[in-house]
């Protein structure tokens, strides 16, 4: 009987007229609520793009990406798509393991660049950040990939756009007026 009942203040199109004030409320409560205090809210994933590395040419046509999500780790070789974690070892070391690829067919150039990629990654063991660069370095603290922030936040991405009529006739969503509806 629930289920049906909101089936009607859903309707076909959105929200019924008679929906929205609640709706408004609710998204309201939401947004004065806040979060639970407490609660560790997770870092915003970061995309970063190959500005160098051991081994690695500096020009190439496709440069590795990185998505850092926290301790996941995930991206593009350039050729192959990869994932990774990154595992706290102490005394502010880190490993990158589990690290898996795609097997796709690719150039021998480019493979011989994946390997290195994927060599550089075995021997991080420390992190460094400094403003828009990122750094992978060995255990003696030598750089083995540097990257550069992308400049595009991979949580804020645009809407798709609508056509006129789209926008003049549908209520935007109440969700979206609440950021904290998402975490």
């Amino acid at each position: 009987m629930l289920t049906e009942r909101i089936a009607w203040l859903a309707g076909p199109h959105g929200l019924r007229p008679a929906a929205q004030p609640a709706a408004v409320l609710l998204a309201l409560l939401v947004c004065l609520w806040g979060p639970v205090p407490g609660a560790s809210a997770q870092p915003a994933a970061t995309t970063w793009v190959l500005q160098k590395g051991q081994n690695i040419p500096s020009r190439l046509a496709r440069k590795p990406r990185l998505l850092m999500e926290g301790q996941k780790l995930s991206g593009s070789t350039g050729c192959n798509s990869f994932t990774a974690t990154v595992s706290d070892k102490g005394d502010k070391r880190i490993a990158i393991e589990r690290v898996a690829l795609t097997r796709m067919l690719c150039a021998p150039a480019q493979n011989k660049i994946e390997r290195a990629f994927v060599q550089a990654l075995g021997q991080t063991e420390f992190l460094e950040q400094k403003g828009q660069r990122l750094t992978f370095l060995s255990g003696k603290r030598q750089p083995l990939l540097v990257w550069t922030r992308n400049g595009k936040s991979a949580t804020k991405r645009r809407p798709a756009r609508r056509t006129h009529y789209a926008r003049a006739h549908r209520p935007a969503p109440v969700w979206k007026a609440c950021p904290l509806w998402w975490k």
